[in-house]
């Protein structure tokens, strides 16, 4: 890993459901509990608020003012953060100044609120114009124009299922060439080989720039190509797991990195098809302990009782086995 790529990238990144209450409206000492929760795990690099798994589609500017207050003034610097400074989302929107213009305010609030970086989404919200621009286009001028407007680190995030919307290897490489202040960016596929061909343009184009894995089923084969840490769902419910797999890659432990891929690879597809991520994680924190209302910002059914246990019963095993290994190779 390049000595230069920040500290808080270097490891796991937990995005933050969002705790909320019936009405759905964020619930502040909720996220207070949900973040001394986190910190007290030690497995955790950053946090990450206003992610996809908590819904950030869904937030509005108050809210995300209110929260960034709340989130700041209760860390006071014990974990680093990071925060989705994507302007507020009102569906597809040619009108690219004021989406762009929100995304500038936002990402100087972050950095005036001590955030380690502000987090940009590709802008789905943005489409072509008439002026005849495309989507490369479009996407180009807004990482320009809001890094060119403001002076803290920023992270690019790749949405999943957002495939119109891509960074490719070459757009990648040319946006290093001409920007400043990008860091490092999350991206998620399943296709190793174009995870390996952005680590390699990264590497090239800009020494030290973060590449996050934004796919847990792929983590291990990621680490391998040059990732530097993960952004993923799982890693606030289990980030013991990611934690064991990196340890272990980075030791030269294969086995113990192995053991915990399959587990993480397990624990992703359990019920991943009944339940919304946020639901699923949401459950799986109130089981483990965190006091928040058991529901999600929006609305999305939570696992049931049983099906709570079994999750909760998979990653305690999964731990048991990974640290059993772990004591086994190391003699």
């Amino acid at each position: 890993m390049h000595p230069e790529t920040p500290a808080y990238l270097r490891g796991i990144v937990a995005p933050l459901f969002t705790p909320a209450f019936g009405d759905r409206s964020i619930d502040h000492d909720g996220m207070r509990r949900y973040l001394d929760f986190v910190v007290s795990k030690r497995c955790v690099d950053a946090v990450f608020f206003r992610s996809g798994v908590g819904k950030w589609k869904t937030w509005t500017r108050a809210e995300v003012e209110a929260v960034l207050e709340t989130v700041s003034d209760h860390l006071r610097g014990r974990i680093p953060f990071l925060m989705g400074a994507m302007g507020v989302f009102r569906g597809p929107d040619t009108r690219t100044d004021g989406y762009t213009r929100e995304s500038i305010e936002l990402a100087r609030l972050a950095a005036a609120r001590g955030a380690a970086a502000a987090v940009l989404t590709t802008p789905f919200a943005l489409e072509p114009d008439r002026r005849g621009r495309g989507v490369e286009q479009v996407m180009w001028d807004y990482f320009r124009e809001v890094d060119a407007a403001v002076d803290g680190p920023l992270v690019l995030y790749k949405t999943p299922g957002e495939e119109v919307y891509d960074i490719a290897p070459p757009f990648l490489e040319r946006l290093l060439g001409e920007t400043k202040h990008l860091v490092g960016m999350k991206y998620s596929t399943p296709d190793a080989g174009k995870f390996a061909r952005l680590c390699e343009v990264a590497r090239r184009a800009r020494p030290g720039f973060g590449m996050l894995s934004g796919h847990e089923g792929f983590y291990l084969d990621n680490l391998r190509a040059g990732a530097c840490g993960i952004v993923s769902e799982g890693c606030t419910p289990y980030p013991e797991l990611f934690k064991f797999l990196k340890e272990a890659h980075d030791r030269g432990r294969e086995e113990v990195a192995r053991e915990a891929q399959r587990s993480i690879a397990a624990l992703l597809a359990c019920h991943q098809n009944d339940y919304d991520a946020s639901a699923k994680g949401i459950a799986i924190l109130i089981g483990q302990g965190l006091h928040i209302d058991s529901e999600t910002r929006d609305g999305a059914e939570l696992p049931d009782p049983v099906v709570q246990a079994e999750i909760i019963a998979m990653i305690n095993s999964a731990i048991d086995r990974c640290r059993r290994l772990m004591r086994q190779v190391e003699g």
